[in-house]
Parts: C-alpha cells; structure tokens; sequence
C-alpha cells in the first residue's frame, strides 16, 4: 500500500463522506446562510415587517355603491315577431342592451359626469372615471344593467354611481334613442372602416398576385407541381439512357484499345457488336446459312472429307474471315465510337437543360406556395371583415326601418332606474390584512432570495465542512484558527492538540525509517503554511527528533524572517554543495534547525532541476530525522512543483476565504505533477467551526490550561524570541512552556529518548 493510499484511507471521516446522503432543504439553506446569521436575519425580519406596515398603512377598507338601470325587454311588431321568447329576438335585445351599457362609459358621458356638482372636489379625468366604474350585464336577466363604483368613502362611491346614472339618463334616456345621430354615426364610421380594411387587404392580394396574372395561386401551385412531376418522370428516362450511352462508350473504348483482341475474339460476339450495320447483317446471315447447310450434311451422313462439305466448310471459313476484315476496318474508322459519343453528349446535355429546369421550377413551386398561404390568410381576414360589415349593414337598416315607425315608443319609456345609488352601510371588503400580507411574505421573501443568491455565489472555502465539494479526494488533516485570534480564547490546550494529531497523522503515513522531506505549501500567500510548519516542526523537536526547517519560498522567505536568521550564501549553495546540512544553522529551540533562503534565491531559483532537487533531499533526509519544507504557493511559484514531485509527500494549506476553483486546481496540479498528497490543513478558521470539528478536543479539555505559579499562561516570547509574530507556534510552545520553565528558558524539553510512538 502506497502513501497515497495510507492518505485516502487514513481519514474515516471522508470515506463515510463518499457515502452521504443528499442534504435536505434546510441543509441547504444553512449551508447558504452560515455565517450570515447575525445580518441576515434581522434584515429579513426588518424588511419583512416594513412590508407588511407599507401594505397595512396602503390599504384599508372600502364601500361599494350600486346602481341598477332597467330596459324594457320589447320591440315594435314590424317585420318580424318581437317576443323577447324567440331566440333571434332574444340575441338582438341582449345586444341593444350591451350597446346602451357601452354608452354609460362613452367620454360624452363622462365628461358630463364629471361635472356633476355632487361628486367630491378632486381633479379626475376621464380615464380615471372610466376605471371607478364597473359595468356588467346580467344573462339571467338581460334587461338588467349594474352600474357599480367602489371607493374608500361611502359618500364617494355614492356619487360617482349617481353622477354617471344622470349623465346616462339626461343623454340616452330621453325620447328617440334610436335617432341619435351619435349611435347612426358610430355605425357609419364602422361600415367605413371594415370597408377600408376589406380593400386594403384586396389590393394586397392584387399586388401579392401580379406577378402571376391571377389570383388562383391554388390551381396555379398545382399545374406547377404536375410540370415538376412530369419533368422529373422524363429526367428519369434521360438518365437510363445516359447510362446506356455511357456503357456503350466504355465498351467501345476497350474494344478501339485492343483491335486485335477484339478482330480475334469469338465471331457471335462480334457479331452482337458490329451487327448494327447492312454489311455485317448480311455477313452474319450468310454465315448461319452455311452453319446450317453443315449441320444438314452432318445429319445426313456425309463425312467431312465429302468434297461438298468442305466446299460448304470452305465458304464459311471465307465468310468469317471477311466479317474480321470488316470488323476490322470499322474499328479502325472509329465511326461508332464517336456516334455513340455523340449521342451521349446530346443525352447528357438534354439532362443538364432538364435538371436546371426541374430546380426553377420547383424554385418557382416554393414561392407560388409562400404567395399562396398569405393569399388564403388575406381571405381569411376578408371573410372575417365581411361578416362584421353584414352584422353592421343589418344593424343600420333595422334602427333605420324601427325609427320610421309612428307608432314607435320613445326609448325613455323603455328605459328607467329601478334602483339608484345605494349609501353603503358597511365596508365590502377591507385589503389591510390581504396587502399586509403580501407586503411581509413579498419583501422578506425578497430579502430571503437576496441573501440567499449571496450565499450561492460565494464559492469560498468558508468552513470546513464546504471541502467535501471540493476535496473529496483527500483527506482532512486538521483545522486550525486564524493566526491572529490564536490565542487564549481558542484554549491552547486544543491547538496544541491538533497540531500534535497532525504529527501523529504523518508519523503513521510516513513511518519510522529513512524518508524524503515533507513539503508544506497553499495556493496562496499567506495562507499560513509558514506557521503551519513552524508549529509541526515544534512538535517534531519536543518529540525528540532531530528536525530541520527548509526555507524553499524564494519570494517571500517568512520562514528565514520570522527565525531572524539570515543565511549568507542560502539554498542556491546549499543545493549545490554535497552535503547540503553544512549550510543549516541551529535555533533557540532544541532539535530544531533552519536552512534559509537568500534574497539572491530568488534569481537563481529557477535553474533547479528536478534531478538537483532528489539528490538534495535525499542528503538532508539522510541527516535529519525529519524535514520540513515550506515552499511557495503552488500555482505560482516556479520551484514549488519541483518541490513537490521530489518529496515524501504534500499537505496543502487551504486557508478559510479560498475560491473552491482555487482549491479543485491545487488538486489538478498535484496530480499532474505525480506528486503524493498527505492531507489538507483548513487554516483561519472560526472560532465555532474550530471548536466543532474533530480537530478540537472535548470542553473539559480545551477549557484546561497550563499555568505558572500566578495563574496566567507562560509567555513563550519569555523563552524563546524566536517564535515572535507566529501566533499559532507561540500557542504550541506555550503549552510546551510549563515543562521548559523547569530545564531552563529557551529550550523546549525533549531528547531522542523521548520520542513518541
């Protein structure tokens, strides 16, 4: 088993992850709202009670007010029945009194109403008018117009009904309705109007159908497809014989190449080629009769030595010789060849003309039925036109008829108020609820979808559960808190703890015998992957290994800074020189030592080839239990990747705030590489989600801390400078402090007895 799977398999936790499963809607949903608690919510709950007061305070009750206008339901007996009973009767009065109902909201009415002196002083336009009324008829009793307005007022919605009930009346309602210019007028301009549109669609279809000299496009779309047929039929013919001319050509082409061959072949077959013409035909006539006055001897016994057989043999031996000269000569000539050729390039030519033939008309059949269809849509319209411009032409002529009769009842007797505005008593609906409602689901739902779009673009690696998308591959090693909060709060005790795990996790990976050095990098700069190796290197030392620090990051160097070492000659010197550990330099801190990095690192850095880079590790492992590495971020460092590939193995350092596109091409890389990837380490992580990990201990644990005589943590700057500015290392040689006080400041306690199994 390789380390990579000692990697894989090391982490239980991520095993059973493969395995999960599908988060519900509230995983979801906290998954998008972790974090954003403390805002969201109040914001949520802020905006959504805004909405809801908006849509309270917007809203309120209101009060219908309801007129009812009567028709009488009769017609004068003129030229047909006028019980309301019959049904032509019956349609023809519901549609008069949808006419009078359209009237009640004509600008002519309301513009009267509005100047009615009992509607409230507020400045209202038609438009507005028209919207406060509701006018409908009823089918069950169609004699019946309701003339409805509802307002926040009950004296309002009183007025207004009344208001547009007088103007009707004082309009409409008088004698003679049915001579109102207004109405005979309204009919005119409709007539018109469909009869303008009939010839302006007329004169589309004329100007569609010019070009064709006739507005049967539908016949003339047939004749076009039978021509299309026909000259297809007769493409077909042309083609077999093409075809034909083509063999024929090609058979004579063969035989024009081999005369000889040919003159010398069997005589039938000859015969079936050349026999087309007199000269042959005779020959070949010739030839069967003396084949049968042979065969005739045959049978009648006569041998073939008989003087008469062999004048017969004779003369057909003659005759066949003479159809070889002849066929001969003719091949020579190379008259049929080229009459063949001829007649394949008339037939090849007569097909080319029928086949551009046949495309134009086709092309012609597509255009045709393009016209077609919009002609057929015109006549639609048409036929539509026409039947409006018959109902209108019919309605005309019988209020034209109805209106000469003297014994015709004025209209006014036929219409009249059954029942006037009413004063609404109670309120007939009250939306302050219905819009308070939809104020506080609409603008928290807003507020909701808001935040949550947030969360759902946010890809960052926020905590440290959000790497089972990203990492399923590798395994969790730790979690960590952010360097600058790494102190008393999160309990030394925990860090510590979980730095030691990390320790533990290698030393199972890695084993006890001779290794390559371990390699500590991010996709980033500060990350924390120089902490990260400092505090395992603290770990390593008080274990009792003999451990050294590789300062690899060229760039930035933290590892060097932080220590206050400088290296005079750096990695450069020591990559070259054979054995590399006479350049590293010990520390304050016992069983740990360093090999900087130069500031001239930086332009020499990039002549290191992977074969330096093996034999250079391989020498600091073989003088040092342990190695360490801290390289550059991965995807911009140049020696990183050199780095990688020759070491034991990688633990990549993804701090909390990184793009999970980020994290998915730190994998890529280090699978392209071919290098080993021991784990992740999730760094600057919050304090709940430190605490919550698996990486933290128990409560009883984390809330224990080591102490000196007064109570208060052992600084570890009091004992060893070297960790300043490192909060995470100085948390881990704090807890180690305890021990150091008692073996003196500057030494963390640990010898090669010491180490842990």
């Amino acid at each position: 088993m390789n380390s990579q799977t000692l990697a894989m398999s090391s982490n239980p936790d991520q095993e059973s992850g493969e395995h999960q499963t599908p988060a519900n809607f509230f995983a979801v949903i906290h998954r998008l709202f972790r974090g954003r608690y403390s805002f969201a919510v109040p914001a949520v709950l802020l905006l959504a009670i805004a909405g809801g007061v908006a849509g309270y305070v917007l809203g309120g009750p209101v009060y219908t007010s309801t007129g009812v206008i009567r028709i009488l339901p009769t017609l004068p007996r003129i030229l047909y029945s006028t019980e309301l009973t019959e049904v032509p009767q019956g349609v023809r009065f519901q549609q008069f009194v949808k006419t009078q109902a359209a009237l009640i909201t004509t600008d002519r009415v309301l513009q009267r109403a509005i100047e009615d002196k009992n509607l409230p002083p507020e400045d209202l336009a038609v438009a507005d008018f028209r919207r406060l009324l509701d006018i409908r008829t009823d089918r069950d009793a169609p004699e019946l117009i309701y003339v409805t307005v509802t307002t926040r007022l009950p004296s309002n919605s009183r007025a207004v009904v009344s208001a547009a009930i007088s103007s009707y009346m004082e309009l409409y309602g008088g004698r003679g309705a049915l001579r109102q210019p207004e109405l005979i007028n309204t009919l005119e301009e409709l007539k018109r109007k469909r009869q303008a549109e009939i010839r302006t669609k007329q004169n589309q279809i004329r100007t569609l159908t010019e070009e064709w000299g006739t507005e049967n496009l539908g016949s003339l779309h047939e004749v076009t497809m039978s021509r299309i047929a026909e000259l297809t039929k007769e493409l077909r013919r042309i083609d077999t014989q093409v075809f034909s001319l083509q063999s024929q050509a090609d058979q004579w082409a063969g035989i024009e190449s081999n005369v000889e061959g040919f003159v010398s072949s069997d005589l039938n077959e000859i015969i079936s080629v050349l026999g087309q013409t007199p000269q042959m035909v005779d020959l070949a006539v010739q030839r069967t009769q003396y084949q049968s006055v042979l065969r005739d001897l045959e049978s009648s016994g006569i041998r073939t030595e008989h003087r008469s057989y062999r004048q017969a043999q004779g003369s057909l031996l003659q005759i066949e010789s003479d159809i070889r000269k002849v066929a001969r000569r003719r091949l020579e000539q190379g008259a049929d060849s080229r009459a063949v050729a001829q007649q394949l390039s008339v037939a090849t030519a007569s097909r080319d003309s029928l086949a551009t033939e046949i495309s134009k008309a086709q092309s012609e059949s597509i255009r045709i039925g393009a016209m077609r269809s919009q002609v057929d849509q015109l006549n639609m319209e048409i036929d539509g036109l026409r039947t409006d411009l018959k109902r209108i032409e019919e309605r005309s002529q019988a209020i034209a008829l109805e209106s000469k009769v003297e014994d015709f009842p004025d209209i006014g007797s036929r219409i009249s108020i059954i029942s006037p505005a009413s004063m609404p008593i109670e309120p007939s609906g009250d939306s302050r609820r219905k819009l308070g409602a939809f104020g506080f689901v609409g603008t928290g739902g807003l507020a909701f979808m808001s935040f949550a779009l947030v969360g759902v673009l946010d890809r960052r690696l926020r905590y440290s559960d959000d790497l089972s998308e990203g990492a399923r591959k590798l395994p969790l090693l730790a979690v960590l808190p952010s360097s600058e909060r790494a102190t008393d709060e999160f309990g030394p005790i925990a860090i510590a703890n979980t730095i030691h795990r990390i320790r533990i996790q290698l030393q199972r990976l890695v084993g006890h015998e001779h290794r390559r050095p371990i390699v500590v990098t991010s996709s980033y700069c500060g990350e924390g992957k120089t902490s990260v190796v400092l505090s395992l290197g603290l770990s390593y030392a008080h274990a009792g290994y003999r451990v050294l620090l590789v300062d690899f990051d060229l760039v930035g160097r933290a590892l060097t800074r932080h220590l206050s070492k400088n290296a005079p000659l750096g990695l450069t010197a020591a990559v070259a020189a054979s054995t590399p550990q006479d350049w590293t330099q010990p520390t304050q801190i016992q069983n740990l030592s360093l090999l900087g990095s130069h500031p001239d690192d930086e332009l020499e850095g990039s002549r290191f080839t992977a074969g330096e880079i093996d034999l250079f590790f391989d020498r600091l492992a073989a003088a040092y239990d342990v190695v360490l590495v801290d390289t550059g971020p991965l995807l911009g460092g140049i020696e990183t990747s050199i780095a990688c590939t020759a070491a034991e193995g990688v633990i990549l350092v993804v701090g909390r705030g990184t793009a999970q596109s980020v994290l998915t091409q730190c994998m890529d890389q280090i699978q392209f590489i071919g290098a080993t990837a021991f784990g992740l380490v999730f760094n600057r992580a919050s304090h709940e989600d430190f605490f919550h990990s698996p990486s933290s201990q128990s409560q009883s644990t984390r809330s224990r801390r080591p102490e000196r005589g007064d109570g208060s943590l052992m600084p570890a700057k009091r004992w060893c400078e070297d960790l300043s500015n490192i909060p995470l290392a100085e948390v881990l040689a704090s807890t180690l402090a305890v021990g150091a006080s008692k073996n003196g400041a500057g030494h963390v306690p640990g010898t090669s007895t010491e180490r842990a199994s």
